[in-house]
C-alpha cells in the first residue's frame, strides 16, 4: 500500500513538473 502511495506521489509530482514547465514557456 505504501508502495502504491509512493508510485501515485511520483505521477503527481511529474505532472506537476510539467505542468510547471509548461508555463514557464
Amino acid at each position: 500500500r505504501l508502495l502504491i502511495k509512493q508510485a501515485i506521489d511520483r505521477v503527481l509530482g511529474d505532472d506537476v513538473k510539467t505542468k510547471q514547465r509548461e508555463s514557464n514557456v
